[in-house]
């Protein structure tokens, strides 16, 4: 679809139709000019993989009352997909993250987030894939997150820097591939599992 510019597009806002409950794989798949910014129908509880992948003007989603499941692939490629909005009872948002209901977890960075990304204060685990090909991110600031979940940063390719604070505890694996360009993980000195020097992160007795 693309030449696909709006459906049922008010003011720059994409309203789906109101019967929708899911977003099969790869429904939007190369919307190259679907603009602005998604209001997903109250009945929509599910968007599956590559959902959107490839839709390079989409800007933002407001999420439903009922969605309970997004496939970390679902934004793929949304090079200016820069803003998670709304909450509902398995969701809620804060400066364009989405996050569990209670912010414990971090699932998803939008793919266009830029630079820093500061994670917030009462999140304790990003999420497998949470960060998933998000190609402008630069640095991100963990300071109060406990545990990173297996490949939660492939494919960010410009990350250059990690930093992680003294509650950081569980490194899961394959967690930056492909980072071929970061350049420091740092820990905060009161850590008791892990130490840094010189950007290099160790266990706390270096073994």
């Amino acid at each position: 679809c693309t030449s696909l510019q709006n459906i049922n597009s008010d003011n720059n806002q994409i309203i789906l139709p109101s019967k929708i409950q899911t977003i099969n794989s790869a429904l939007f798949f190369a919307c190259y000019n679907l603009k602005g910014n998604i209001t997903l129908p109250n009945g929509i509880t599910i968007i599956k993989e590559r959902a959107f992948e490839d839709c390079k003007s989409l800007r933002s989603i407001e999420i439903s009352s009922k969605l309970d499941t997004i496939f970390s692939s679902a934004f793929n490629k949304t090079n200016n997909f820069t803003d998670f909005k709304g909450n509902n009872k398995y969701y809620n948002t804060d400066k364009g993250l989405l996050y569990s209901q209670n912010m414990n977890i971090l699932y998803q960075c939008p793919k266009g987030y830029r630079n820093t990304c500061v994670i917030h204060d009462s999140t304790k685990i990003v999420n497998s894939y949470a960060f998933l090909n998000c190609t402008k991110i630069q640095h991100v600031i963990l300071d109060y997150v406990e545990e990173i979940r297996d490949n939660a940063f492939n494919g960010c390719i410009n990350l250059k820097k990690i930093s992680l604070g003294e509650h950081f505890y569980s490194l899961g694996n394959n967690r930056f591939d492909g980072c071929q360009n970061l350049e420091q993980i740092n820990v905060k000195k009161e850590n008791i599992y892990y130490k840094s020097v010189d950007g290099v992160l160790y266990s706390a007795d270096m073994t």
